[in-house]
């Protein structure tokens, strides 16, 4: 899976682009495992780690620009600061996974004209190593809201976006977005329908992906009634606000970043269902486009632009 998708989205992050990758698809189809792995079997977000961390160690060491094409944020002399961050929501609740324990507010969205959206108060922490990612994941992990259903004995309760960014201290800044959301489920499947502490959260969650699905949706049918020409009345707005997961991702669906779906099934008979509407809701995905730029250093960016002239 890393070769086929973890490369791309590396090398996007390392370009200087806005990047996000998210994990979608029912309960039980194997995204937490995608995503992160165990010990034995390690996941997308170590290889991603052990990756970037690789490259940074290589750009650091470049003298300057070296001539290629890649971006002028690369070509920047120095280190670059990264920072991880790690929240989850849970019943339409932010809550920080490596804050302290002691401060367990819920979190708050804000909207910045030049930053976007983001999540005010979220603990970051500086790293210096992937082994420091793995052992902040491992504490994001134990913190994490999960429970036994009839469909996933570890079943997630919620939604998870880990966020890594990269600061030159010079004004380029660049966010990398690994989201692994919670399953959906059908309530008599899953045996939430006879607990009520099951029952809500499942209802959040659905209601949640329901809000997604919506957004992509619109986002769908706004970018078809561009192409046809904008005859007749336009569609309805994506209702990002509904919910905290559409608002925290609304760049990654329609802003200023190179975005990832990965559509994880169960291709089990009985199982059926869920997954022909995984797929359709994919396809759907597939045709959505951002605005994705390179976040360059002003100073290196003049300095390439001066030396192209």
């Amino acid at each position: 899976v890393f070769d086929d998708v973890g490369r791309d989205v590396v090398l996007s992050a390392f370009r200087g682009f806005n990047t996000t990758l998210f994990a979608y698809g029912q309960t039980g189809s194997g995204k937490t495992h995608t995503m992160v792995g165990d010990d034995d079997r390690p996941g997308l977000v170590p290889f991603v780690a052990t990756a970037l961390f690789a490259l940074e160690a290589r750009r650091a060491a470049r003298d300057g620009d070296d001539g290629d094409d890649d971006a002028p944020y690369l070509a920047a002399r120095g280190e670059r600061r990264v920072d991880a961050a790690y929240l989850e929501i849970y019943q339409d609740q932010l809550r920080d996974l490596l804050g302290d324990d002691d401060d367990a507010a819920a979190l708050k969205l804000r909207e910045h004209p030049k930053r976007g959206v983001y999540v005010e108060g979220l603990t970051r922490w500086a790293l210096e190593s992937p082994r420091e990612l793995l052992d902040l994941l491992e504490v994001g992990a134990a913190r994490r809201t999960v429970a036994a259903t009839r469909m996933n004995r570890d079943s997630s309760r919620s939604h998870a976006a880990l966020f890594l960014t990269f600061d030159d201290g010079r004004g380029a800044s660049t966010q990398l977005t690994l989201v692994d959301l919670a399953g959906s489920e059908r309530t008599r499947k899953s045996g939430a329908s006879g607990k009520a502490a099951q029952m809500r959260e499942a209802c959040a969650i659905n209601s949640s992906l329901s809000t997604l699905g919506r957004c992509v949706a619109a986002l769908v049918a706004a970018r078809k009634h561009a192409a046809d020409g904008a005859a007749g009345p336009a569609p309805p707005a994506p209702p990002f606000r509904d919910s905290p997961l559409t608002w925290l991702l609304r760049e990654a669906l329609v802003g200023d970043s190179r975005t990832w779906m990965m559509a994880c099934v169960d291709a089990s008979d009985a199982q059926r269902g869920e997954t022909h509407s995984t797929l359709r809701y994919a396809a759907s995905a597939r045709s959505l486009r951002t605005r994705a730029k390179v976040n360059a250093d002003p100073v290196a960016a003049l300095l390439k632009a001066l030396r192209a002239e």
